[in-house]
């Protein structure tokens, strides 16, 4: 939360399997884009590693989904910095 605001959410599947969470599948990211992105439009970025990232059609906000922890990240760009600038 800023100023009152989410700008940073983190999802994962709510099915374990060794104690780690499930996979999310293409479906449930592609929902979850659209709930949580509140109706904005998603463009993927080219993979530059094993995860994969999207960038809003406005370029204020991105996801990644971190593939060895199966974990969905949305984020606006504003919050990328600050964490940033606290964790050099």
């Amino acid at each position: 939360m800023f100023h009152g605001e989410c700008d940073q959410i983190c999802l994962f599947s709510a099915e374990e399997s060794g104690g780690f969470p499930n996979a999310l599948g293409e479906g449930d990211i592609e929902g979850i884009l659209r709930v949580y992105g509140a109706g904005m439009t998603w463009i993927p970025v080219g993979r530059l590693s094993m995860n994969r990232v999207w960038t809003s059609g406005d370029g204020k906000c991105f996801a990644i989904y971190e593939t060895i922890y199966n974990k969905l990240v949305l984020m606006t760009r504003d919050a990328y910095r600050r964490e940033r600038k606290s964790n050099p």
